[in-house]
């Protein structure tokens, strides 16, 4: 399950856009959805250094996508914990499915070897 992106069921780009407008189908969490992950497969042609200040879901989503293009990549985090406002708005009990993006991009990260 680590490795799967969960639906925090906010029905931005999946219902609000198929059903409702008829356009391509979008998700919030899952950027792949409709291009699939060929930006993965793309790697840079020389060494490149990001480095990437704060680690909310946007902040663990570039630095974990550059690490996987092949950049070293350091990512700062003032909190001692990543996931910024997604963490907190989780703890909403209306809100509680939101805890499954950071979770995931905590555990992307992780396997990481070029993530500082």
């Amino acid at each position: 399950m680590d490795e799967i992106r969960q639906c925090i069921s906010c029905n931005i780009g999946c219902a609000g856009h198929r059903i409702g407008l008829n356009r391509t189908i979008r998700c919030t969490v899952n950027p792949d959805v409709f291009y699939d992950d060929f930006y993965k497969k793309q790697k840079v042609n020389k060494k490149t250094n990001v480095v990437v200040i704060g680690g909310g879901t946007a902040g663990l989503e570039a630095a974990c996508t550059a690490s996987e293009v092949g950049c070293t990549t350091f990512l700062i985090e003032k909190e001692k914990t990543l996931g910024g406002l997604a963490r907190q708005i989780s703890q909403i009990s209306e809100k509680t499915r939101i805890a499954h993006f950071p979770k995931y991009l905590e555990k992307r990260a992780e396997k990481l070897h070029d993530l500082f």
